[in-house]
């Protein structure tokens, strides 16, 4: 197992829309990763859901084009604390959009 504190536990997982989380495959720790998921739960029912919401309720999703430099912006924002706190889910938020917006 990699504490969730290290540095490389971001790379680890990808996450899909639905709230789901992935080992990356053909990463040297892939196998680590996906024990994590199984032993952890990180793949129960009530994880993939609130992800999803949360993933869902970004500003991101609603009916406004932004530009590269705002999905950037968003990305930003979701990738540092605010008043020292990562918004819930923040990680599933930031490789969402890297994966549809990005990418």
């Amino acid at each position: 197992m990699i504490s969730p504190t290290e540095s490389e536990i971001e790379t680890m997982f990808r996450y899909t829309l639905d709230g789901k989380i992935h080992s990356v495959s053909g990463k040297p720790n892939a196998n680590i990763a996906q024990e994590m998921i199984t032993h952890m739960g990180l793949d129960s029912f009530h994880l993939q859901r609130n992800r999803r919401k949360a993933i869902e309720s970004t500003e991101i999703f609603d009916e406004t084009d932004y530009s590269e430099e705002d999905i950037r912006d968003f990305i930003d924002y979701y990738s540092n604390k605010e008043d020292g706190v990562y918004v819930p889910y923040c990680m599933a938020i930031v490789d969402c959009f890297k994966t549809c917006f990005i990418e």
